[in-house]
Parts: structure tokens; sequence; C-alpha cells
């Protein structure tokens, strides 16, 4: 038979180009047709079946018209959990898990902290830091019903203890202590929030522009800190005192949110580069 995972790559890499390609070609051979892969590479397989042989012309189609292969599969893997994902969700980045393993080392093992995860989306962050600590005590919010209920499926996916609250921390204000959100200590509250300029948008492929949730990618040319600001807000009203801020940040805009921070009087504000080089993350200290 023809050499299904060559014909796959054939048939995306003028939209993908080849080493995308021959990932997605990965992913729909194992994890949508459960095929082992050197066998499917070497020729070793049955032909396909007339059923698996529409599944895959199916996919195949979706991801010409630009939609993720993590929606169609409805998943993926962060931090060594599996995360379900759809349109009301952003699909997790590799250099979040960075920010997963950089919160992680503000606090020592032992400690029993409060944790907030602002921004949840999926709750991927907020279910990475159980699943590392079982004994931290860890909370996610966000503004999006359709994205808790998503986060709340993948704690129980994962059985992740995880209290989600709907929540618009912009609207935040130093004074209101009227969510009951609002009356925890936190000892870190990270973030992914959203952060991606309009202006910006020219420069993304169509995979992410046209697919991922706006409202959690975009934020307003002239104020792209908002979210920033209010969580430097928060952090002030909530954090317990040496309490850690951990945000995932935009390369571009490095310098004015390490100011941000620092405006609002946090100390040891550092930014750490990701993985691959580019100005990604900040901490600061209450």
């Amino acid at each position: 038979m023809p050499n299904l995972y060559a014909d796959i790559i054939g048939k995306l890499q003028g939209r993908y180009g080849k080493g995308e390609a021959r990932a997605l070609a990965r992913i729909i051979v194992e994890d949508i047709l459960h095929l082992p892969l050197p066998r499917v590479m070497a020729g070793l397989v049955p032909e396909l079946g007339a059923e698996e042989g529409r599944i895959v012309e199916g996919v195949i189609r979706r991801l010409l018209d630009d939609e993720p292969i993590q929606y169609i599969v409805g998943s993926t893997e962060f931090c060594g959990n599996t995360i379900k994902v759809n349109p009301s969700v952003l699909i997790p980045r590799p250099e979040t898990e960075q920010l997963v393993d950089i919160a992680l080392s503000l606090l020592p093992e032992d400690n029993d902290a409060t944790v907030m995860d602002a921004c949840t989306g999926s709750g991927c962050i907020a279910i990475a830091l159980k699943t590392a600590r079982p004994h931290w005590q860890v909370n996610g919010c966000d503004i999006s019903t359709k994205a808790l209920q998503t986060a709340r499926e993948n704690a129980k996916l994962n059985s992740a203890d995880i209290t989600f609250t709907q929540c618009d921390i912009t609207a935040i204000s130093g004074a209101d202590t009227t969510q009951t959100i609002l009356a925890e200590a936190f000892s870190l509250i990270v973030s992914n929030p959203p952060y991606v300029l309009n202006e910006e948008k020219s420069s993304m492929k169509p995979h992410v522009l046209n697919r991922e949730p706006h409202l959690a990618l975009f934020v307003p040319d002239s104020d792209p800190l908002v979210h920033y600001r209010a969580i430097a807000r928060w952090g002030k009203q909530s954090l317990k005192p040496s309490g850690w801020i951990a945000v995932e940040i935009n390369p571009i805009l490095h310098d004015k949110t390490h100011q941000l921070f620092d405006n609002y009087g946090y100390s040891r504000c550092e930014v750490i580069k990701d993985i691959y080089g580019k100005e990604r993350f900040l901490i600061c200290r209450k």
C-alpha cells in the first residue's frame, strides 16, 4: 500500500511546511488512528478501511482549513497532564510549561501555599501546580464561563482538587472585597493573561489568529498592560507578605511590564527568557 505517513505529509506540507507536516502526520497516525508510527513508516500496516480513510481525509481537510490539530484531537499534553481543549480556550504552549517551573521554584516544596491562577483558561497551569504540589491550595479564575467549564472538566480528568471562580480581574479595585476569592491570602499569583497587541495580527499564523479565542489573546493597543496592572493591584491587596507574582508577558513589552511592577512597589522584579531566548516571564515579590 502507499506509505500512509508520507502521503499525509505530502498533502499537508504545502500549507504547513515539511517539518510541521511531519509532526501533524505523526499525531494523525498515533493519536487518531492509534497505529504504531515505525510500522506505518515502514509500510507494514494493513491498508486502511473505508471508515479510517474517511477519518484521515476529514482531519486533513480541517487542517488545511487552519483548524489546530489539538482542537481536532480534543486534547493536548501539558506538564504531563492531559488537557482538553476547544475553541473557548487557548492551546497550551511549551513555553508556558516553563512558567509552571518558575512558579514552583519560588516557594519551598513543603510550603503550604495558597495559589491563584488568574486568567486560568483551560486550567492547565493550575492543574500542573496542583499535581506537582498536591498539598497546595490552588484556585483559578477567568472571565469566560465556557473556559471555566473546560477548566473544571480538566481538573476532574486529572484528579486535581481546584476551586475555580468567574472573575474579571480588570474590574478588581484595591478597595473591593466583595468577592470570596479576594478574601484569600495568596502565597503566589500566577498568570498567563491576554497580552498580544492588535498590531501583531499580521505576523500570526492563521490557525492561531482565525481559530483561537481572541478574548484570551488580544489586548487594546491603547492599554496593553491592562491585565498586569490588575494583577499588580490585586497582589498588593491579596498576597501574603513576601508573596510572589509570576506572569507570562509580551516580549516586546518586557521593559514596560517590569516598570509597571516596580511602580507598584514590588521587589526583586526580574524578567526571565523563555526556551526560545525571548523575554517571556516576569517574577516579583511583595
